[in-house]
């Protein structure tokens, strides 16, 4: 139903509201007021619950509407004398749904408060986890920083280390192929040496200075040093290179190779030398010996023909 009068009841409410409390106290204003919801009321069999609940909205604070809720129900408390029950029904009905609306507001208040702490409380806790989460983050760069740190300085020692080494290496490849390339002239030498001595040996032979044994024997010789030289500066040289010369035998990993003599093993590890030396050294011990007798069988015909000589009728007729 709509308001018929000039007077609207949120126009009271707000007078209402303005209205200090020590007048209703003292009793001026609740006669004041309560006349005046009695002409709204005349002219108006209900307020309309909307309108209150706009004007609640319109309110400042809190405490406006508790003061109002509180003013009107002392006009309904103290009106009994005024003889207007059906207004004071109407005022407590109006209490009642003020009351109501307070009821809703602090409901609302508190759930948007109990909203406001959840999400506070979900961004709070939102932070926290960010933060343990950053920190974590942080300490993990950190570490891999310091790791990082240290292998960069490991490198730095490793390439420094590589540095010394390679400046060691080159040093000992230029002792190295030092070495390799004098080992090489002797090489060269000895075979140039030793091809000359069995070239004036076989020009030897061949205008017949020098027996055939004897030659023979001193080619075996020419040979036998100059092998033994050569493969002892090969020797050197894989000593030098760490390119090891031996045989490698497959007894050479047995248990007690380390006691076996060392004729054996020289034969097990070197048997190209081995065997060389043992043949050219059998071979010069035969020609010495025939040598050595072919030289007593010459002495001794040397020695007959002498005498047969001396005896001869005409040696002994010269003599006499």
């Amino acid at each position: 139903m709509e308001n018929k009068s000039s007077i609207k009841l949120t126009t009271v409410l707000k007078e209402m509201v303005e209205e200090d409390i020590n007048d209703f106290i003292a009793g001026d204003a609740t006669c004041k007021f309560f006349y005046k919801f009695k002409a709204y009321y005349d002219t108006n069999t209900r307020h309309l619950y909307h309108e209150l609940a706009y004007f609640m909205v319109d309110l400042d604070a809190s405490e406006e509407i508790d003061y109002l809720i509180d003013k009107v129900y002392w006009i309904y408390t103290h009106s009994k004398d005024l003889s207007c029950e059906t207004t004071r029904k109407k005022i407590l009905k109006l209490y009642d749904h003020l009351k109501l609306e307070k009821v809703h507001f602090d409901s609302l208040e508190k759930l948007n408060n109990t909203l406001k702490n959840t999400q506070l409380g979900q961004i709070e806790q939102f932070t926290e986890d960010m933060k343990d989460q950053l920190e974590n983050q942080s300490m993990q760069l950190l570490e891999n920083i310091s790791d990082a740190e240290k292998k960069i300085e490991t490198v730095k020692f490793s390439l420094t280390d590589v540095q010394r080494d390679l400046k060691n290496s080159e040093k000992q490849m230029y002792t190295q192929v030092v070495a390799i390339l004098g080992i090489f002239t002797s090489i060269v030498f000895s075979m140039f040496a030793g091809l000359t001595m069995i070239n004036s040996i076989v020009q030897a032979l061949s205008t017949n200075v020098i027996p055939f044994n004897k030659a023979c024997a001193i080619c075996l010789m020419i040979g036998f040093i100059v092998f033994n030289l050569l493969y002892t500066m090969l020797y050197a040289i894989s000593k030098l290179t760490g390119n090891s010369i031996a045989y490698k035998h497959p007894k050479t990993n047995a248990e007690g190779f380390d006691k076996v003599g060392i004729i054996k093993k020289a034969a097990m590890t070197h048997p190209y030398c081995f065997w060389v030396n043992i043949i050219t050294t059998t071979l010069l011990i035969l020609l010495m010996c025939n040598i050595f007798f072919s030289g007593s069988t010459m002495q001794n015909n040397k020695n007959d023909a002498t005498y047969n000589k001396i005896t001869t009728p005409s040696a002994i007729i010269n003599n006499n």
